[in-house]
């Protein structure tokens, strides 16, 4: 083949196209597959992240320990780290997205951090970090600033660590209400829900972020400091985005055990995670925002439910009931939820809404069969104790008639007399 000919022409263009859509793109039909850590603990980050991973059927993944705090000692990180971790640049870019969750990075050696950052920059996976620079000290900061890793992220690391508004330099946190941009010109990551956002959160504070230019923002925090801001003074950029490399990565000036992230305070935290991701793995954001977070809301009521029906299956066994029609009508609908899986990632959101609706009605009709099977096996159990206590009722009962009122047992004592 000659270098002009058509065919190198055609064969070049289409490994362009591939490239580019394997790099940016996640299957539409597949979860995205996400590595994330976090600082130790499963009350705090760990338990919040893990949440999201399970209750988000386009999500999989499991989350590692990178910094040790509660209960989480430095062996214990070092060891999930050695676990856990992709063993090669290969295994890692099976991964589509990266969440380093107030991590130490002083944990990952040198060949972990390049495998990270050409993992983000040349196979095109996703990131995330939280807490601006992951801490308001520089225990931690400064292995961030260090790491080649945080050179693929939006938040100018250097600039934020050497500035005197900074905590560990005898700073404040940025703090005001927070405000989300409406701007239409950018992906509607925050701003369908930029009413119920703004209403929840008049006044909320985090670690000092300077995005880099180039950067989208999409919520500020609208504080007093006037001597930074972007795109006017005292608004800093609480979550926002840019394009480096391949890679679309985003950074949060607070962590994911805050209230922005946690579904009891702010209901469309898992609605907004969830856009980032989809945002930094190519798929396309939902157009019905709200219509997906009442779909999402019933996964996760479907998870509560299953866990405590499950839970009262397994204490019903325990006392010789039979439930093998109970788990056989449980698989017919875990296969239907799979099918509203199905039907999410695909992105007919309206089929899975309606499969859902109907999933959850049968799993509390079978709830309450379970109830009854439930209560007849613990209908022996009581009945047995009723007896039980009753005969010993009656046993002492009869021993006390003879021995206290008819005395059959009783002799009156001799009395002995001295002269």
């Amino acid at each position: 083949m000659r270098p002009g000919s058509p065919v190198v022409f055609v064969f070049i263009i289409s490994l362009l196209v591939s490239a580019i859509f394997g790099m940016s793109a996640v299957s539409a039909d597949e979860p995205a597959k996400i590595l994330a850590m976090a600082k130790g603990g499963e009350e705090g980050r760990i338990g919040v992240i893990r949440g999201w991973l399970l209750s988000e059927p386009s999500f999989t993944g499991t989350p590692i320990a990178a910094r040790d705090f509660g209960g989480v000692s430095s062996e214990d990180v070092m060891r999930m780290i050695r676990i856990y971790f992709p063993r090669t640049y290969e295994d890692l870019t099976l991964y589509d997205f990266i969440l380093l969750a107030s991590v130490d990075m002083s944990y990952f050696t040198d060949t972990h951090q390049k495998w990270m950052y050409d993992a983000m920059t040349e196979a095109g996976l996703g990131g995330m970090n939280t807490r601006s620079v992951q801490s308001m000290s520089t225990a931690w900061s400064a292995p961030w600033m260090n790491s080649i890793v945080s050179d693929a992220f939006p938040n100018d690391v250097p600039a934020v660590v050497s500035s005197d508004i900074y905590q560990w330099g005898g700073g404040s946190f940025p703090t005001g209400p927070i405000e989300v941009n409406d701007d239409e010109g950018i992906a509607p990551v925050v701003r369908p829900f930029k009413e119920q956002i703004e209403r929840v959160f008049p006044t909320y504070r985090g670690v000092l972020t300077i995005p880099r230019p180039g950067s989208t923002i999409y919520t500020w925090v609208k504080s007093s400091i006037k001597s930074l801001g972007s795109p006017l003074p005292g608004y800093i950029g609480h979550l926002f985005e840019w394009t480096y490399g391949n890679a679309t990565t985003f950074t949060a000036m607070d962590m994911v055990m805050e209230p922005f992230w946690k579904g009891d305070e702010n209901p469309y935290s898992m609605d907004i995670f969830v856009n980032v991701v989809w945002r930094a793995t190519g798929r396309v954001l939902p157009q019905d925002a709200l219509r997906v977070h009442a779909l999402r809301t019933l996964f996760r009521h479907y998870n509560w439910e299953k866990s405590s029906f499950v839970a009262m299956v397994e204490f019903t066994e325990n006392f010789g009931a039979n439930t093998r029609d109970i788990y056989s009508k449980l698989r017919e609908i875990e296969a239907r939820k799979a099918d509203a899986d199905s039907d999410y990632l695909e992105g007919d959101f309206e089929a899975s809404y309606d499969g859902m609706g109907s999933v959850l009605e049968d799993l509390q009709e079978l709830e309450a069969e379970a109830v009854k099977l439930k209560n007849s096996a613990l209908a022996w159990v009581f009945l047995i104790e009723w007896l039980s206590v009753s005969a010993t009722l009656l046993a002492c009962g009869v021993v006390l008639w003879n021995l206290m009122i008819r005395r059959r047992m009783y002799r009156e004592v001799a009395v002995t007399r001295f002269d």
